[in-house]
């Protein structure tokens, strides 16, 4: 995560890593209560739409134009499309890190 002026550091993103296992934590817990197995494609899609109305309110606190920034398609679409990059990047950025570390691959 990040605060309102973009900015992360190391404790942000041991809140983000604790804020996202509590989110799939949950999302498993509600799988299994209600014996349900739904599939990634399904989830991711979910998961987006959830990051999508997030975005839009995020936009919202940024703007001095609430009305205007949260109608504009196209800047939310290019705006949220970088922030999804950005993230996505990370992510796998941080697997290969884990995979070298569990083959104790150090470079």
């Amino acid at each position: 995560m990040s605060d309102r002026s973009g900015s992360t550091g190391d404790l942000s993103a041991r809140s983000d890593y604790g804020l996202l296992l509590k989110i799939m934590r949950t999302v498993e817990h509600y799988n299994r209560d209600e014996h349900i197995n739904p599939d990634p494609h399904s989830l991711r899609d979910t998961m987006l739409a959830v990051a999508a109305l997030l975005h839009i309110e995020a936009i919202k606190l940024d703007s001095d134009d609430v009305p205007a920034a949260a109608g504009d398609g196209e800047q939310l679409r290019t705006t949220f499309a970088g922030a999804a990059c950005r993230q996505l990047e990370a992510v796998v950025e941080a697997a290969a890190i884990i995979r070298r570390d569990q083959s104790g691959e150090y470079h």
